[in-house]
């Protein structure tokens, strides 16, 4: 988890009670694919006090950030993943 906070610091970003729940849930998964609805289902039910939208924001900065990457899916629904660490932090413009 250290790695993923000093990431997100160089990146721009702090390591928010949000996004370390959303961390959580995709470490938890194993590399499972999980859907935004997927995850904050998860989230909730383990007592995060987090809105749909909350979720949405997070996956979209942990993306950008480089920890959590798109899967292939064949719906219209995105699934996200845990991504390989061994890559350099990329700039957001933040």
């Amino acid at each position: 988890m250290d790695n993923c906070f000093e990431l997100l610091r160089r990146a721009g970003f702090r390591l928010s009670a949000g996004r370390l729940a959303v961390l959580q849930v995709f470490q938890a998964a194993g590399g499972t694919a999980l859907s935004c609805e997927q995850v904050y289902l998860i989230v909730s039910h383990n007592g995060q006090p987090l809105n749909y939208s909350s979720v949405q924001r997070a996956l979209v900065d942990l993306e950008r950030v480089g920890l959590i990457r798109r899967a292939p899916a064949d719906s219209r629904k995105h699934f996200f993943q845990l991504a390989p660490l061994d890559h350099t932090v990329r700039k957001t413009g933040r």
